[in-house]
């Protein structure tokens, strides 16, 4: 008979167990990315509703379709800042208009046709106590106060609907930045009227007109830092 007899100190035991301070910084470090993948979650989600949206307002308001080719050929043939097409005009508020008449639209229940997760939400966050200021409102705010946006459009438009913009394109492909890295692609929705929406992968080759929605950095207010490796203009 033989008898085996095994030993361990106390700080080989200590050194197969994560000392307090690293479990500590693992959880956080577990806790901080949770926190991003929810927050990239949330903004990418907000831009697939704004891109979405806009289609819908194309496809059907020829005012609108008006304001939108006019500042598109006013300033930039590829670019429109959501300040600039959202934000209140005395003069000319046109898309706005459409563009809330789609907001309440979608949040009516039933109204699920092919569309992103959820709804297009107001900011319930400090809204304002006044009973005027509605949730459309509260949703602008949200989005030109909250955020810094853009409308991208990578293939530009056909050349009949910069020219005639009472003919609204046969089609818009819609999507979002993917906030990710690299950005190749992303989830997006092919439009051709009220509920005649088609799911879709949308990448640097789609065809057609495209409207992506990206954020855009600027150094007062929208420095977008949890987001610093990523580069808004790749997609």
């Amino acid at each position: 008979m033989c008898i085996i007899i095994f030993s361990c100190s106390k700080q080989e035991l200590i050194g197969e167990n994560p000392t307090d301070n690293e479990t500590t910084s693992l959880n956080k470090a577990t806790n901080n990315r949770v926190a991003l993948e929810k927050d990239i979650l949330i903004l990418e989600n907000k831009m697939q509703w704004v891109s979405y949206l806009t289609a819908q307002v194309l496809l059907k308001d020829e005012p609108a379709r008006k304001e939108f080719v006019n500042l598109l050929s006013n300033r930039s043939p590829k670019v429109i800042k959501l300040q600039d097409i959202l934000r209140f005009d005395s003069e000319n508020n046109s898309f706005r208009e459409a563009f809330e008449v789609e907001f309440n639209y979608y949040q009516t229940e039933g109204n699920d046709c092919g569309r992103p997760e959820g709804r297009p939400k107001p900011n319930t966050q400090g809204l304002r106590s006044e009973v005027t200021y509605s949730a459309f409102n509260s949703y602008i705010s949200s989005l030109l106060e909250d955020e810094c946006l853009e409308l991208y459009m990578p293939n530009g438009f056909n050349s009949n609907f910069e020219a005639i913009s009472s003919i609204p394109p046969t089609s818009i492909t819609t999507s979002a930045h993917p906030l990710v890295i690299p950005s190749k692609f992303n989830r997006g929705f092919i439009h051709k009227g009220r509920c005649q929406i088609e799911k879709s992968i949308v990448s640097s080759v789609t065809m057609g007109t495209v409207i992506i929605v990206r954020p855009y950095r600027l150094i007062n207010g929208c420095s977008y830092k949890k987001y610093s490796g990523i580069n808004f203009q790749d997609f």
